[in-house]
């Protein structure tokens, strides 16, 4: 017979959200995309990457109008269930930018400024799926995102880690001092997503 006694589980780690944006988000981010997509390069360069696109987005009114509910839900949800000790008591848009991630493109392991981060993914190509269930290697593969919260261990009980690939209309709000990454595919094909950085009050 097993003894009754008391416990816990505490939450551990980084408070990272995953969700889905509507059509009408993609939509949006498509829409906005679109007009920066044949002019020259205008991503933050300071940021690791190897991206053949990467443009800075300058309708942020538009952007908080539209997506400032995710982040209200975030921070709502942070407060309530994850830290009690340290509310967060508004938020202020910092940085915005639109990638085209093309066939070879990635992003070596970085973090970002300010306290959180965020991706939405309008569209993804499913050639990238396709290649990703074929892939063979040890990592989470082609085109995936992947998150460290420290160094990665080979214990199971030791979850260092968190990795997805993202479809249409994902997203994922995150301390911006999060470890991340993402993998290379090599299919013909385009990966469109929408980064920013946001400052907070506590």
């Amino acid at each position: 017979m097993i003894k009754e006694f008391k416990y816990i589980f505490p939450y551990w780690g980084p408070f990272l959200m995953k969700f889905k944006i509507t059509k009408e988000d993609c939509n949006w981010i498509l829409k906005e995309g679109k007009k920066f997509k044949n002019k020259s390069y205008t991503f933050h360069q300071r940021l690791p990457h190897m991206l053949e696109a990467g443009y800075t987005l300058d309708n942020q009114k538009g952007f908080i109008k539209q997506f400032g509910s995710y982040f209200d839900g975030y921070i709502e949800k942070y407060n309530t269930i994850w830290n009690v000790n340290q509310r967060i008591k508004k938020w202020e848009l910092d940085s915005l930018w639109v990638n085209f991630m093309q066939k070879g493109d990635f992003a070596a392991p970085h973090t970002h400024s300010n306290y959180l981060s965020f991706v939405f993914y309008p569209k993804v190509s499913k050639k990238i799926k396709e290649e990703n269930k074929k892939y063979e290697g040890v990592s989470s593969g082609p085109g995936t995102i992947e998150f460290f919260n420290s160094v990665k261990n080979t214990n199971d009980l030791d979850i260092s880690t968190y990795h997805f690939l993202p479809e249409d209309g994902d997203a994922v709000i995150f301390p911006a001092t999060l470890l991340h990454c993402v993998y290379p595919f090599y299919s013909n094909s385009e990966r469109i997503s929408l980064s920013g950085n946001l400052k907070i009050k506590l």
